[in-house]
Order: C-alpha cells, then sequence, then structure tokens
C-alpha cells in the first residue's frame, strides 16, 4: 500500500515534453519506475576508447562508427545508423520543455558530458533553453558505497536526486566544455596540460576524468597506459586466470576510476594481447572464460607501430605519441 501511495505521489514529476539525456540506458527502467514520463535519449558514444579527432561531422561519426563496430564486433551498417540518429537527435532540442542531462564523474560519463556541452554551445541551445537545459551529476550518493554511479540508484533515489540535484547549465560551463572539447579532440598539449593544473570551479569532476583518459596514454617511465597496468598486476599477482575474473578484479580492487564497459575491456583485451603484453587463450568460449596470463618479458610502453589504438587524437602506434608524466602530472610531447 505505501509504495503504491508514493508512485501516485511521483506521477508528475515531469512533463511527456520533456527531454531525458543519458550516456547509456541504465537507469530508464528505473525513471518510469519513479514516474518519469518524458522523452528517453541515450547518447553512447565511448569517447573513451577509439579516435577522437577534430573533424567534419559526417566524418567525425564515420570515424566513430567504424571503430565501434570493428573493435566491439557490431554491424558496421547498423552502428553507423544508429549513431547517426544520436548525434542527429542533439540538433532537434530547441523545442523541448525541458532538456536534461544525467551523469556521473567517471571518464566515459564526462568526456560525453564536454562533448554534450560543446554541441550545445555550438548550436545556441544554451541560449534557445534557458535554464530549461539542466543537468545531474554527482560522484557519490549516501549509502551507495562503492559508489560508481547512477546506474546503482533505484527509483526512489532518482526521485530525490530529479528533486534535489537538478542545476541550470550555465554559460560558464557550457564554455569549459567547449573549450575542454576543443583541445582533446584538436590534441592541444599545452591546453590540456593547463586544464589538468587548474581544472574548472563549473565541472568539478571533468579534471580528474581526464587525467584518468590521458593515463590510458603510454607513460614516460616506460610503462604502459594505467590499465595495461593494473591488467598486468593482476595476473602477475594471480597467474593464469579467466578474463572475466580479472575485468571483476580491475573493477572492484585496481581501477582508481571505473569508467570501462565489458566490451570496451574486452577489445582493450585483444589489443593487449595483439601487442604481445598477455597471452589470451585462442577458444571459442564466451570471453569471459578465455583464460589471460601474463608475458615473461612485456614489450615496451609503446604499442606495434601496425596495431593503432587511440587514446583521444593521439595513436599509441605513432612513433612520436605523447608520454603522461606521472611525477608532473600532464602529458608530455615526445
Amino acid at each position: 500500500m505505501r509504495n503504491d501511495i508514493w508512485m501516485r505521489l511521483l506521477m508528475h514529476l515531469d512533463t511527456p515534453d520533456t527531454l531525458h539525456i543519458r550516456c547509456g540506458s541504465d537507469i530508464f527502467v528505473a525513471l518510469r519506475q519513479a514516474g518519469i514520463t518524458g522523452k528517453l535519449l541515450e547518447f553512447s558514444d565511448p569517447f573513451c576508447q577509439g579516435p577522437v579527432k577534430a573533424l567534419g561531422q559526417v566524418e567525425f561519426i564515420a570515424k566513430r562508427a567504424d571503430f565501434i563496430a570493428s573493435v566491439y564486433g557490431l554491424g558496421k551498417e547498423e552502428t553507423l545508423s544508429g549513431l547517426t540518429k544520436q548525434y542527429q537527435a542533439l540538433e532537434q532540442l530547441g523545442d523541448a520543455e525541458q532538456v536534461v542531462l544525467w551523469f556521473e564523474h567517471d571518464n566515459y560519463d564526462q568526456l560525453i558530458l564536454t562533448y554534450l556541452l560543446c554541441r550545445f554551445s555550438d548550436l545556441g541551445l544554451g541560449e534557445c533553453l534557458g535554464e530549461r537545459l539542466q543537468l545531474i551529476c554527482i560522484d557519490h550518493y549516501p549509502g551507495i558505497e562503492p559508489f560508481h554511479g547512477i546506474g546503482q540508484l533505484g527509483p526512489e533515489a532518482l526521485t530525490a536526486l530529479w528533486q534535489q540535484g537538478r542545476r541550470p547549465v550555465t554559460s560558464s560551463q557550457l564554455e569549459d566544455g567547449q573549450a575542454l572539447w576543443q583541445a582533446f579532440s584538436g590534441g592541444h598539449i599545452p591546453a590540456l596540460n593547463a586544464f589538468l593544473q587548474q581544472g574548472s570551479a563549473h565541472l568539478p569532476f571533468m579534471r580528474q576524468a581526464l587525467k584518468r583518459q590521458l593515463q590510458e596514454l603510454p607513460w614516460a617511465d616506460g610503462q604502459p597506459g594505467l590499465t595495461r597496468q593494473l591488467v598486468g598486476q593482476i595476473l602477475s599477482e594471480q597467474g593464469e586466470i579467466k578474463a572475466g575474473k580479472v575485468f571483476r578484479a580491475l573493477m572492484l580492487e585496481k581501477e582508481p576510476l571505473p569508467h570501462l564497459g565489458d566490451l570496451m575491456f574486452w577489445a582493450l583485451l585483444q589489443n593487449m594481447a595483439a601487442c604481445g603484453q598477455i597471452k589470451l587463450e585462442k577458444s571459442q568460449a564466451p570471453w569471459p572464460q578465455r583464460l589471460l596470463s601474463a608475458v615473461d618479458q612485456p614489450p615496451a610502453a609503446t604499442t606495434d607501430h601496425n596495431i593503432s589504438w587511440y587514446v583521444g587524437p593521439f595513436d599509441l602506434s605513432a612513433p612520436r605519441c605523447p608520454r603522461w608524466d606521472q611525477q608532473q602530472g600532464q602529458i608530455s610531447a615526445p
């Protein structure tokens, strides 16, 4: 009875003309259960993997779709069509009664948020929507430990976020998002390092997220990117182990800012194996059941020059790929 009363009270949290944007579909069922009636838009281009370059819109989407389809094992035409629809939907927001962005603090979310803020700024949606453009963005929630993201939250918690956590997107947030996206996609090392040092008072989670993203570059001390290091540590400690258990150990024990989905992790493992950084069992079994093991002498931080893997605009296989300098907390040009 109590739940029925609670649900009736929440029947009008928003309107059918409200648009909710999320970098995935993980909270959509819970939003409906909470009484959210507006439109739901998934924008989930995983910028934390694959090439992110300053290109024209059509070429940019095509390059992203090609990466997603080839690396995650998806159909090319379907991927391009679905991704194009996500991008096109962003250009039709001006008539929405309200646009609400649901995000958290990791680099998967924050890079997508950065792109959206830049795109909204380019389209003039900040001025068009005004305070109707709103943001929910958190890095913790009472009673949820460890907190990885709002996908962990149920209807009551999402209702509380809706009622207490929404804030209008400010012009300063749009400006900072635009500046950072241009620096990231353009590979502007001085601008990226300046942001790493100064951060943004308007986007408080962006600095740490950018740092974690750039730690995927080869390190100046000769080590590979951070996720590759952590996988190597797990294999060194546990010996031969199934890939699914490595993923669990990475997410729950090693990763300082969990952000990878399972397909993303599997893609990285395959690249590591191709570059000789780990041994991967040859098998037809589902990837979580495949055995992984360490190699006796891992190669240097750079990957094979014939095997591309991108961190933003930077190709790890390029001879002059920038490095992450752990001592300075920034990237260094070669």
